[in-house]
């Protein structure tokens, strides 16, 4: 069995999409079967792995490629035609060392309009719900919506923002942040630390400074920010 600490990274593709509604915007999120062996019945952005074929020619880790991949997985597991070349990057997650599976994710912006259905697979998809990053926050804090830290550190980010317009501006007026987490066991908590975290260097999850992280508690993933 080969060490899973030496696994390249699988390159992939989300995009977050977003579609007009009455409080400003609805985000698209699937519920991944059961059945599967990488993140079952969590909530997810339309997503998978960059393919070859998605732009021949290309790199798989370019942005291109990116695009197409994550617009050929949103017609395979939701029905919905998107319209990549629009696609702006909102942030890359690199999977731990560690890890059985890890991919190089490139997460995308994206929008809809409202007159197109959602029709999920019913294969490795089985469900899906538009929800205003608020609603989809308070469903995960209850328990009812498991995401993983990725959808919740995005979430946060756009439910401090108004419009779909608001969103494409708050993502081409940042650099888009790479998160590279480093996971640590404390008791019976989970961390996932980044690096802006006082223990992403040290390994010490009680370590005194700045924390930026996500914490398992309970089965439920929180983020936490501090100085």
């Amino acid at each position: 069995m080969p060490d899973s600490s030496a696994l390249l990274p699988h390159p992939a593709a989300t995009v977050i999409l977003l579609r007009p509604a009455a409080t400003g915007f609805e985000v698209l999120l699937l519920r991944r079967s059961e059945q599967l062996a990488f993140a079952a019945d969590r909530w997810v952005f339309p997503g998978g792995r960059i393919d070859a074929a998605d732009a021949p020619g290309q790199p798989r880790e370019s942005l291109p490629a990116a695009r197409a991949a994550a617009a050929r997985e949103t017609l395979e597991e939701a029905g919905l035609r998107v319209n990549s070349e629009h696609f702006l990057l909102w942030s890359y997650w690199l999977t731990p060392a560690g890890k059985s599976r890890r991919f190089s994710t490139w997460f995308l912006l994206g929008d809809v309009s409202t007159d197109q259905s959602v029709e999920v697979d019913q294969g490795e998809i089985v469900e899906a719900r538009w929800l205003t990053p608020a609603e989809a926050l308070l469903l995960q804090q209850r328990g009812e919506l498991p995401v993983l830290p990725p959808a919740i550190i995005t979430l946060q980010e756009l439910a401090g923002l108004d419009s779909i317009a608001a969103a494409r501006a708050f993502c081409q007026d940042r650099q888009p942040p790479a998160y590279k987490p480093r996971i640590m066991i404390a008791g019976d908590r989970t961390i996932s630390a980044y690096e802006e975290d006082c223990a992403y260097l040290s390994g010490d999850p009680e370590s005194e400074g700045p924390q930026h992280r996500s914490v398992m508690i309970d089965g439920i993933w929180h983020y936490v920010r501090r100085p």
